[in-house]
């Protein structure tokens, strides 16, 4: 049977035309705009008609409904998703920076406070502080992860939020003040790609064009821009950077304290395996062995899970995983506050 949705002058579509559209790149977020605009109406069709697409994904299996429909039905930290293919999606990482804000909100409660998430993706961080009483404000480059946001604050009945599609701050109402700002944003520098391909798809995620600054060859180009504008726009706020451990610690202090700010103990670290090399891996370890040659650095790769292990440099990870040895590397949630 199928399901209908209407919203005002949108005639009823079908679950099977909705699929179809939702199929088609050209169409596939103009279907969405009209969930947006019917969940704004609370329209009893629209409700109706993610029930059918939910049950239509328990039907297939989750990994063929979003190979086939470019989205998914999600839920995690007590928040009902969906998850755009072209959006970057909740992983492990995310789990580093919410246990990261989990820890902040101990210290600070996020209640009342204005937040900006820089980097949000679908909205899966920035609803979670909102669910904690803080006013969130998610910025993206990729206006599909603005609309993705929308959408699931709207299914969560968060009205404390709001998204807006912004380069960095460049978009970021002035007025707004925000007392923290929350990012986790690309670490790894390419050169072979062009500017315009970052504003839009996941598999850019990972991945950072120049900014123009001395951090660019260590690819925390992005992450230094970020720091000096909050510096300049907010020079009160605190910010919780969600940053990899591969660089090292000495050269991740040096970033922080060329910006004017000071750190203490990260709010939570975890350890991950380090993906595979090859060119198309957006995490290839060859990256840091040339950059403890170029720039005589010395990064930072761990042999086990355990993070009391011995460090090892990125030269040495890459031995190990050429003999297929697994090699680990940190994240780390670290709170900055602006130095005096």
């Amino acid at each position: 049977m199928s399901h209908y949705y209407k919203i005002v002058s949108i005639p009823g579509v079908s679950t099977e035309d909705f699929l179809a559209k939702a199929r088609d790149e050209k169409t596939f977020i103009s279907v969405f705009q009209d969930i947006k605009l019917g969940l704004e109406q609370n329209s009893p069709e629209t409700h109706a008609l993610l029930s059918a697409l939910i049950t239509k994904q328990k039907e297939m299996g989750t990994a063929s409904f979003f190979e086939s429909y470019n989205f998914k039905f999600e839920k995690k930290y007590d928040l009902d998703l969906i998850i755009f293919k072209s959006t970057f999606a909740p992983e492990d990482w995310s789990n580093v920076l919410k246990t990261g804000i989990e820890t902040y909100n101990e210290i600070q409660p996020l209640h009342g406070q204005t937040v900006c998430e820089v980097g949000c993706g679908t909205g899966i961080l920035s609803l979670y502080m909102a669910q904690k009483g803080a006013h969130v404000i998610g910025l993206d480059l990729n206006p599909d992860a603005v609309l993705c946001s929308q959408i699931n604050a709207l299914r969560n009945h968060l009205p404390n939020t709001e998204f807006k599609e912004s380069n960095l701050l460049e978009n970021l109402d002035m007025s707004k003040s925000p007392t923290v700002f929350i990012a986790c944003i690309p670490q790894i520098y390419s050169e072979d790609l062009p500017q315009e391909d970052f504003a839009g798809k996941e598999k850019r995620s990972h991945v950072t064009p120049a900014v123009g600054n001395g951090w660019d060859k260590y690819g925390l180009g992005l992450n230094a821009k970020l720091l000096e504008d909050t510096r300049t726009r907010y020079p009160k706020a605190t910010l919780i950077l969600n940053l990899a451990g591969r660089l090292g610690e000495p050269l991740l202090s040096q970033l922080f304290a060329e910006k004017n700010y000071k750190t203490k103990q990260p709010l939570s670290t975890a350890i991950f395996k380090q993906a595979s090399t090859g060119i198309n891996s957006p995490t290839d370890i060859s990256a840091f062995v040339k950059l403890e040659e170029k720039e005589q650095i010395t990064c930072e790769f761990h042999t086990t899970s355990d993070s009391r292990s011995a460090k090892i440099t990125a030269t040495e990870a890459q031995a190990l995983i050429a003999q297929e040895k697994p090699v680990f590397h940190s994240v780390s949630a670290y709170p900055l506050e602006p130095l005096a």
